[in-house]
């Protein structure tokens, strides 16, 4: 299995992907993709192959800027497929958050995420 890497586009409409066999997985940048879920197709096949070769840890670092409704939707779904599989107690699974410390809306967006998904979630403001 190899990692997935799909950059970020210049226009700023889909984000930057780094989901690394070892259990690394970065989002950055912002999501809104045309359309969100064959933007999103790749990540959900690579996390389906993922199952079978799990490290013991996964620990998920998101830092968007922005994302709009289609996008949020995906992003649920993905931490579901996380939290599945902290939950089959296949391994631990840690999501982190980030966001700018002017920026209410990601904070506020993370917080949400935070209370309907069950594994440790932090919700933390980038420094300057």
């Amino acid at each position: 299995m190899k990692d997935l890497i799909i950059e970020g586009k210049p226009l700023g409409k889909t984000p930057s992907i780094e989901f690394k066999t070892n259990g690394d997985l970065r989002i950055s940048g912002r999501s809104i993709p045309e359309d969100s879920r064959t933007f999103y197709e790749p990540v959900f096949k690579w996390l389906d192959t993922f199952k079978s070769h799990l490290p013991s840890k996964i620990e998920m670092k998101v830092t968007l800027e922005y994302f709009n409704t289609s996008s949020s939707i995906l992003l649920l779904n993905m931490f579901n497929s996380l939290v599945q599989l902290h939950q089959d107690n296949q391994t631990n699974v840690k999501i982190i958050w980030y966001y700018t410390e002017d920026d209410d809306e990601m904070k506020e967006a993370g917080r949400d995420y935070k209370s309907i998904v069950r594994v440790p979630f932090e919700v933390i403001q980038l420094t300057n």
